[in-house]
């Protein structure tokens, strides 16, 4: 290994040491301190000599194996270090930089680094490590066979790996609660309708609680405008239940959730078929499709029952067999071939199209450009014998006519008016203005929350590489064209709607049907940039920052980012930098004003841009110096990421003298939901305390209680899933806390004092895990303690009517944490109850708590774990289990299983033992069918469907 080798490497070693540890900031009156936990001087000795001895063996191992060189003769294999390969680990040294002194403070946007964005910061890096050293061998062997496959071979493994991967994404979402939400219920609901009544009015289905097998909660109809024979009709479209029923027939919510899976996976492989015959290049359409199919955006759709996932694929089909330009990249652009016009391509575009407006009403202007596209291409194109270009073009046509006349004949039917707002009572209904595209559509590109761009930069490739296509000129403009009049359809018609995000949504659902006609631009760009291996690095660097972000808001919390709050903060922002407000520096177009939006967003294009300059313009000079006119693989990620560090900066340093007060203001680190800090306390893993203002070592051990959280009456305005005092809810670790309630100045309440009942809630629902009756006298503060034996993501207090109004502020401050390693492990806890001296936590929506036991839902399996108050469970549990049917219940724990009868009305007591090892009763409650209490009960308007009743003996 060279010096710049070995460099290299002991950065990545002190960037490994600093990963270690952790960084946060504490309230010190009206400042923010920095203080820091960091591991062993010995740990930082060792990283690096491990670091050191890895680069070591990989660079032996890799100048080992031949390359050919150009120049050599003959292109003989020629014995080569590849230092360059390993260059982008410099740019982990920015890992580094948040633990120095002053400059974290001047500039705070380094702090970013420090927190858990810092993994995808070494998923990044490392990735490009990996492409460099892969760019330097003998090939892509993988790549290599793929072009020799048939094209029937790609698409089912491209179909095959699309579905695996949304399979794994909806998985992991399930257990987050959120899924079937927002308008997913209700068209599950017209799906039943369709099956169980052969009709589409929903009145009755809601009143019978049809969707309680999916869905917990009370669901009222989505209806405005009563049809003509007074019947309740859905405002939502018919063309995903029809599609839906017979999964749903078959498999039930689940089943139609692995239909959409199926349909995402189809549309993506159609997509990578599509823009592999028109770029000829399989490195392309692997690259396109990574970035558009894996995009948060598509990614998190795929598994939703929305109408944007079938669209997607009908918009796909339609490109496929309308749009199908072959080899544009394998020859000058007016030499490429178009294929000839065939009945069974004219069938396919009619039918796709004409699929569209059933799915959706604003897919209809995107489904007559689509057509309006195919129609011009057969009417230009020579037909394959015996077929007329009038015949394909009636193929085409009629089905489309039809399918649109028979959609308008629907809603003349039901609400007595052919036009689509006939469900919305008319036009107004459908709050849609021109004057809203000004904030609809950069919404819908760049907004905080629900950009697509926000969570998938590489998207933004789409754009250039239309320009890219139309400065080629010939058929690639014309194609450029096309995409672009498709795109514009979409967007346009979303963006004009008030609700341009689309209510309760994932992160730009709204575009997911049109996201991957950007497949083709993005690969015509990457081809083209073959050449410029800057703009290669910048590429992937941008398609890994939005790979990182999809692992990030798919897994972490199952999926918690994905709940957005239409408050004008990206979730994924918060979590990316806990102790700093750097979401206040990203455009807002749903609780901003419109300009301020768009001059936030014009600033993010003048740092790029800026950036993208500076580095152009010092890769010039070093490759000046060097004498060479061709970068390394290595170098060039090494610049990009400068360029991409620099960028963020630059925006950070010149929005608050440009934009001035409008910028949102910086929150106190009190105002936080949680603290990164105490989350991962661990004194024995990091025993330097570090203090840097002054800059100070202090006792790690006692740093938990440098912090607090607190609430004041409106000071927190995100939505909670249940009410809680000053609608205040924290995600605090296992330990003990102290609970403080000040008065309000001012007004009666002060004078009367604090009284009444306050609880403790831990999970968003359940019972109270703590209770206290306050009493404080005028003027005075209440202080209580409480203890959490597990880490809770959830936790609010409830207050008496009386108390509630006497109370100014809420502070909760650590009194003790358990260390990371020593706490008792759990799944996410969405409910808790308390019984006699035990705690139960409930992980998913599958059980009912109540005061004295909890319900399990029928034909369903609950995780339930149980803990002591005080954490650890030492003693076995005696369970009492009956139901008022017969049913067969299946206990599942580690290392067990069995069966348990039930008898009508006649109770069976078990006893489960703790898991030695952490004190922890985990197991699976899972009931074979069940009742309802309302069929029971004549009187019981209970439609839960409910499989056994669980109780504690004793």
């Amino acid at each position: 290994m060279n010096l710049r080798t070995v460099g290299a490497w002991i950065t990545a070693g002190a960037a490994f040491w600093v990963s270690l540890g952790s960084l946060d900031v504490t309230a010190s009156g009206e400042t923010a301190v920095r203080v820091a936990m960091l591991p062993s001087l010995a740990q930082l000795a060792a990283s690096i000599v491990i670091a050191v001895a890895i680069g070591a063996v990989i660079s032996t191992r890799l100048s080992d194996a031949p390359r050919a060189v150009p120049g050599a003769a003959g292109g003989e294999p020629k014995r080569t270090a590849r230092g360059d390969s390993f260059l982008p680990l410099y740019a982990l040294s920015i890992l580094i930089v948040p633990y120095l002194p002053w400059l974290p403070d001047v500039v705070p946007v380094l702090r970013v680094f420090a927190g858990p964005g810092r993994a995808l910061a070494w998923l990044i890096v490392v990735s490009q490590v990996a492409w460099s050293v892969l760019g330097t061998g003998r090939g892509r062997p993988v790549v290599v066979r793929m072009r020799a496959w048939s094209p029937l071979r790609r698409f089912l493994v491209i179909f095959a790996a699309s579905a695996v991967l949304f399979g794994m994404a909806a998985l992991s979402l399930a257990p987050s609660g959120f899924f079937p939400g927002g308008d997913e219920p209700h068209y599950l609901v017209i799906t039943q309708s369709l099956l169980d009544d052969h009709d589409l009015r929903i009145e009755n289905n809601h009143a019978r609680q049809d969707y309680a097998a999916y869905y917990d909660a009370e669901l009222a109809p989505h209806a405005i405008a009563p049809g003509r024979d007074g019947g309740v009709y859905s405002v939502h479209p018919i063309g995903l239940p029809l599609l839906a029923a017979p999964a749903f027939a078959l498999g039930g919510y689940r089943g139609v959730v692995l239909l959409m899976i199926l349909l995402a996976a189809a549309a993506a492989a159609l997509a990578w078929r599509w823009v592999r015959r028109v770029t000829g290049s399989v490195a392309a359409a692997t690259f396109s499709w990574s970035v558009t199919a894996l995009s948060v955006p598509f990614l998190a759709n795929s598994g939703t029952v929305y109408p944007e996932i079938p669209a997607a694929l009908a918009v796909m089909t339609a490109a496929t067999v309308g749009i199908r330009d072959a080899g544009l990249g394998d020859r000058a652009a007016s030499g490429a071939r178009a294929e000839p016009a065939r009945a069974w391509r004219a069938l396919l575009l009619g039918l796709a199209t004409a699929a569209l407006p059933w799915l959706h009403a604003k897919y209809a202007p995107m489904a007559a450009v689509l057509l309006g596209i195919g129609v011009w291409r057969i009417w230009r194109d020579r037909p394959a014998s015996p077929w007329t270009r009038e015949r394909l073009l009636a193929i085409a046509v009629v089905p489309f006519v039809c399918s649109v006349l028979a959609w308008l004949g629907v809603h003349l039917l039901i609400w007595g008016s052919p036009w689509p707002s006939a469900p919305y009572g008319g036009a107004a209904g459908t709050q849609m203005s021109v004057r809203t595209l000004v904030r609809g559509v950069p919404g819908l590109l760049v907004d905080q929350e629900y950009g697509v761009l926000s969570y998938a930069p590489a998207l933004a490739l789409g754009i250039v590489g239309l320009w890219s296509m139309w400065r080629a000129g010939g058929r690639a403009r014309g194609l450029a064209l096309e995409i672009a009049l498709v795109l514009a359809a979409l967007v346009g018609t979303v963006g004009a709607f008030q609700m341009w995000w689309g209510g309760t949504a994932l992160p730009g659902r709204m575009l997911v049907s049109g996201l991957l006609m950007l497949a083709l631009p993005v690969a015509w760009e990457f081809r083209e940039a073959a050449d410029r291996p800057e703009r290669r690095a910048a590429y992937r660097l941008l398609l890994l920052i939005g790979l990182a972000t999809s692992l990030a808001t798919i897994l972490v919390r199952n999926g918690a980012m994905l709940a957005l709050g239409r408050d004008g903060i990206s979730r994924f922002l918060e979590w990316l930098s806990p102790d700093w407000h750097l979401w206040a520096f990203a455009p807002d177009f749903i609780m901003q004003p419109t300009w301020l939006a768009l001059a936030q967003a014009a600033i993010w294009l003048v740092a790029i841009a800026a950036s993208a300059w500076a580095v152009g313009l010092l890769a010039a000079r070093g490759t000046a110096a060097r004498g060479s006119s061709r970068t390394g693989r290595g170098l060039a990620f090494l610049r990009a990421d400068a360029g991409a560090i620099l960028a963020v900066v630059l925006v950070t340093l010149v929005m608050p003298p440009v934009v001035g007060a409008s910028l949102k203001p910086s929150p106190s680190p009190e105002d936080r939901s949680r603290i990164e800090m105490l989350e991962s306390f661990d004194p024995h893993a990091r025993p330097i305390g570090i203090r840097y203002d002054p800059f100070s070592l202090v006792d790690a051990a006692s740093m938990p209680q440098a912090f607090a959280v607190s609430a004041r009456p409106g000071s927190r305005t995100a939505r909670q899933p249940t009410p809680v005092l000053l609608n205040a809810r924290f995600a605090l670790p296992s330990g003990r806390y102290e609970v403080e309630l000040a008065p309000r100045t001012g007004g009666a309440e002060t004078e009367a004092g604090l009284s009444g009942n306050l609880q403790l809630q831990a999970g968003r629902s359940g019972g109270a895990l703590a209770e206290w009756n306050v009493d404080a006298p005028a003027g005075s503060r209440w202080q209580g303690t409480f203890d959490l034996p597990v880490d809770v993501n959830f936790v609010g207090f409830r207050a008496s009517a009386g108390l509630e109004a006497g109370i100014g502020s809420l502070r909760v401050r650590p009194v003790r944490v358990v260390p990371n390693l020593d706490r008792v492990a759990a799944h996410e806890v969405l409910a808790s109850l308390t019984l006699d001296r035990f705690v139960f936590l409930f992980h998913d929506g599958a059980s009912y708590p109540e005061t004295n036991g909890f319900w399990v839902r029928g034909s369903s399996r609950a995780i339930v774990s149980v803990v002591s108050r005080t954490g650890r469970l030492t003693t076995r549990v005696r369970l009492r289990l009956r139901s008022p049917v017969a049913n067969t219940v299946r206990f599942e724990a580690p290392g067990l299983a069995w069966t348990t009868e039930l008898e009508a009305g006649v109770p069976a007591e078990i006893d489960v033992e703790p898991t030695p090892l952490d004190g922890t009763l985990r197991m699976t409650i899972s009931p074979a069918s069940g009742f309802r209490p309302a069929e029971l009960t004549p009187d019981n308007r209970d439609r839960r469907f409910l499989g056994c009743w669980v109780e504690v003996v004793g």
